[in-house]
């Protein structure tokens, strides 16, 4: 009898542990991100801007010339003008920056001519995904979203028939924050 509440007790503490494993979160740090450079530069002649948003209604991208991307959610609210998107993006910023994390969707991007990737982590799963972009003057169409090709420029990532497009809206008066990550 005591054997088996001895190995009831263990398994139940086995699969206690297991649990508590599963769900605590790990905070994603630059160098936990293969796309991370200390020294990055974006070319001057690069067609992707980085002094305003790419908007499709539902969500935001904003780049920054150090490499880094944000997306923020902005379906939850009406936007009509250049003025609100700012508003919409930097009232995401200022949460994150109020409880002392990251935004949720923070990651790094890579850019070759007209073909773009951004790296981003889920961390519910603890698996960087990549998303594959095709930049043009004004616009950015995501083509693929994927934890597969470890963020690899290929041919075969932007043969697709999905399209996701961005338009590209400058910064208005006040601009954007920087995210604090």
């Amino acid at each position: 009898m005591l054997i088996n509440s001895y190995k009831s007790t263990v398994v139940s503490l086995a699969i206690l542990c297991l649990l508590a494993g599963c769900t605590s979160r790990k905070h994603y740090a630059k160098k936990d991100y293969s796309f991370y450079s200390e020294n990055f530069q974006l070319d001057s002649n690069s067609l992707l801007k980085t002094d305003g948003v790419y908007n499709n209604d539902k969500k935001m991208y904003k780049f920054y010339r150090s490499g880094q991307v944000n997306m923020v959610l902005s379906g939850t609210i009406e936007l009509t003008n250049d003025a609100d998107y700012a508003m919409a993006f930097n009232r995401g910023i200022r949460e994150a920056a109020g409880v002392k994390k990251a935004t949720l969707f923070e990651g790094y991007y890579h850019i070759k001519d007209n073909r773009m990737v951004m790296q981003f982590v889920n961390t519910a799963t603890r698996q960087f995904y990549y998303t594959y972009v095709l930049l043009e003057k004004g616009k950015l169409t995501i083509v693929k979203s994927t934890h597969l090709g470890k963020g690899k420029i290929k041919d075969q990532h932007y043969q697709t028939s999905y399209k996701d497009v961005y338009r590209y809206l400058p910064k208005p008066a006040g601009g954007y924050l920087a995210p604090d990550w």
